[in-house]
């Protein structure tokens, strides 16, 4: 199942604290950067999963977790994207179904992990308006 295998990642990446070299770059990364970017770099294709993608998200967010201040990981370029998604994102949950957008829940929920492991986050000047204002006004209460 997503949650066994999203379980076997997470504990690979805890137990394996030393770099590897990634194969493509030569570049030294530990395991939760590697992971994290692979998984990154799936994104695009989650608007097509917006009711079935929670597990990706919970991974996503605990690789984040494990991050230090020492991580060499663009960690605002990932913000500015995982804002600019969702900015973009569109509004797919209806009244009448009780599913979640989970692409909207789980971007939020990466976006708030990172804020509070980098606080410098919340005030960049290519994202514009106030992070604030653009989640609950433009994300969450927009009447489409």
């Amino acid at each position: 199942s997503r949650q066994e295998i999203a379980r076997m990642i997470y504990r690979f990446c805890v137990m394996n604290t030393e770099p590897m070299i990634d194969g493509n770059t030569d570049q030294q990364l530990h395991a939760q950067e590697f992971f994290i970017r692979l998984l990154i770099s799936f994104l695009p294709e989650l608007e097509n999963h917006v009711f079935s993608s929670k597990e990706y998200f919970d991974l996503c967010g605990d690789l984040l977790g494990l991050f230090t201040k020492t991580t060499d990981y663009n960690v605002k370029e990932l913000f500015v994207e995982l804002v600019n998604r969702l900015r973009q994102h569109p509004i797919r949950e209806q009244l009448h179904l009780c599913s979640d957008d989970t692409v909207v829940v789980g971007l939020l929920k990466l976006i708030k992990i990172l804020v509070e492991k980098y606080s410098q986050l919340k005030r960049i000047p290519e994202l514009g308006d106030s992070l604030i204002d653009m989640i609950f006004h433009d994300c969450l209460f927009e009447i489409p």
